[in-house]
């Protein structure tokens, strides 16, 4: 599990809101499947769902990614502040129109 902000390359998006990545060092990687707080974004099968995965494909995918363990969602997923490219991902994702704002759903479910 994470506890810190760690360095790590982007090897997977699986949609708007939730990418995997290879942290650690060569030899001890560990991949972390991610979701981003505070966001929400369509499904891949949804109206705009493969935009929304594109484009933080183009933001993140193969690139090194700050990212910051905050919690694990229900999922087992981490769930975590991320940057790609020096941009907060979030904030990225809500201004291009490609995921929408969603505290609530961040919280974790017994």
């Amino acid at each position: 599990m994470l506890s810190a902000t760690l360095l790590c390359l982007v090897v997977g998006i699986s949609d708007g809101d939730t990418l995997t990545a290879r942290c650690g060092q060569p030899g001890a990687y560990e991949q972390v499947k991610v979701r981003i707080h505070t966001i929400d974004a369509p499904e891949r099968k949804q109206p705009f769902g493969n935009r929304s995965r594109e484009s933080l494909s183009e933001l993140c995918f193969q690139q090194q990614a700050r990212i910051q363990h905050l919690d694990t969602d229900r999922y087992g997923r981490t769930v975590a502040s991320v940057e790609c490219r020096g941009k907060d991902v979030a904030q990225h994702q809500v201004s291009t129109g490609m995921a929408w704002e969603n505290m609530r759903r961040d919280a974790v479910t017994p």
